[in-house]
């Protein structure tokens, strides 16, 4: 998907997502990202934003491709494209 496959306006209709306060403390688990505007209600209002901020590496994986409904046309063009990758492994 490139940005020439948009057109100014276009919307795309996907499932409503709710990230709470569960979600937020567990992607802090995970990724050790423990900054204070991002739970700390007291600080956040003294910033710039005026309230808690979301992790953008949050809310930017709950919307990337793949993850939205948006993506279910596109899905096939995009898993061709990495068929001949190879994978990441990992250790648990």
């Amino acid at each position: 998907m490139f940005l020439d496959d948009f057109a100014p306006g276009q919307s795309f209709d996907g499932v409503a997502r709710v990230l709470d306060e569960a979600s937020f403390t567990k992607f802090a688990e995970l990724t050790g990202d423990a900054h204070p505007i991002h739970y700390d209600a007291d600080y956040a209002a003294k910033s710039k934003f005026g309230a808690r901020v979301a992790h953008g590496l949050l809310v930017s994986s709950v919307s990337a491709l793949g993850a939205t409904a948006m993506s279910r046309g596109w899905s096939n063009r995009w898993s061709r494209s990495w068929a001949n990758a190879s994978p990441l492994w990992h250790r648990c």
